[in-house]
């Protein structure tokens, strides 16, 4: 007569209970888009940028040298929603044809920035506040 032992019937592991991972915004790509994908998205979300993620865009985009001199002035996502084209062009001491390459690509980062960046085009306006219904006379 053969013996068979019996198999034990394996009880199912109760999964270990983690707490939730928090995700630093370079680790997400869901909410951090990384400078490389910021043309085939549609919000771009820019602002929590980092010095080093605005350079790399900009070398991406074959702006090595000026990538360089946002970095050395401390261009990070929020100041690169900041920027007018005036400092673009006559702030940075960029020469002419790569200044209005590196306009062009800010000016596309900062129309596709989400709409909760819109202090960045209210801190734009130039224009002064009048509080009158017309001309006093």
């Amino acid at each position: 007569m053969k013996k068979t032992a019996k198999k034990a019937k394996a009880k199912p592991i109760a999964p270990v209970s983690k707490s939730p991972e928090v995700k630093s915004p370079v680790d997400s790509t869901d909410e951090f888009p990384s400078p490389e994908d910021a043309d085939n998205e549609p919000g771009v979300d820019i602002q929590p940028w980092s010095v080093a993620d605005v350079e790399t865009f900009f070398i991406s985009k074959g702006l090595k040298e000026e990538a360089a001199v946002l970095k050395e002035n401390e261009v990070d996502g929020t100041s690169l929603l900041l920027l007018k084209r005036e400092d673009i062009i006559h702030g940075m001491g960029f020469r002419l044809g790569p200044a209005l390459k590196v306009n062009r690509l800010v000016v596309e980062l900062q129309s596709k920035a989400p709409v909760k960046a819109k202090w960045a085009s209210e801190f734009h306006s130039s224009a002064p506040v009048s509080h009158s219904d017309g001309p006093s006379n």
